[in-house]
């Protein structure tokens, strides 16, 4: 079994020794060909990490059989990357180990992952979809208590209307938001608005 090893901590006061001893135990139960290791020190929330690409290229260059890590967490600290991910290479027939989550031994030998995985991207979704609701039901209640909506607007209301009066006097966007300090497509869409 070809195995790629990856680790993660957030920063560089921390190290990565407990969860290697944990890893490393699980190795030696298995009989190995390749084990290759891959760590990153960077926070789980940024996705763009040297070790975690790495970690993809082989993966799609057909070099690895099994993902090993101490936690699904290692990997991304957003669910929906992290299922996001441990989906594409399910789906390429790379097994997913996660030596501190039993319910995440998603192993070649294990005959359910694929059913696993689709309950735990099943969760995910479910997850985003109470998240945008939630983002909705406040916005609607932002609304209803008047609050305003949207970006600052670049213009006050008595410079919109110096816009329209000039914008009627037939000057163009151009001139009008040259003029105000503004671009033309901002004068634009205070046209469409009116």
């Amino acid at each position: 079994m070809r195995i790629a090893v990856y680790a993660r901590v957030s920063t560089g006061h921390q190290d990565t020794k407990s969860q290697d001893f944990a890893v490393n135990e699980w190795l030696a139960k298995r009989e190995t060909t390749s084990v290759i290791r891959f760590e990153d020190t960077q926070s789980g929330k940024d996705d763009d990490r040297p070790g975690l690409r790495a970690l993809c290229a082989a993966i799609e260059a057909g070099t690895v059989d099994t993902v090993v890590t101490f936690r699904l967490d290692r990997i991304s600290r957003r669910s929906v990357t992290a299922l996001r991910l441990l989906l594409d290479w399910l789906n390429r027939g790379v097994g997913f180990v996660a030596v501190g989550q039993a319910a995440l031994n998603l192993g070649l030998d294990n005959p359910l992952r694929l059913t696993i995985a689709a309950i735990f991207a099943d969760l995910a979704q479910l997850e985003r979809e109470a998240l945008v609701s939630r983002v909705r039901a406040g916005l609607r209640a932002a609304k209803a208590r008047g609050v305003k909506l949207g970006g600052v607007p670049k213009l006050s209301d008595e410079q919109a209307k110096v816009a329209k009066d000039l914008r009627a006097a037939g000057f163009t966007c151009v001139q009008v938001g040259s003029r105000l300090g503004v671009s033309a497509a901002t004068i634009s869409r205070l046209r469409r608005r009116a």
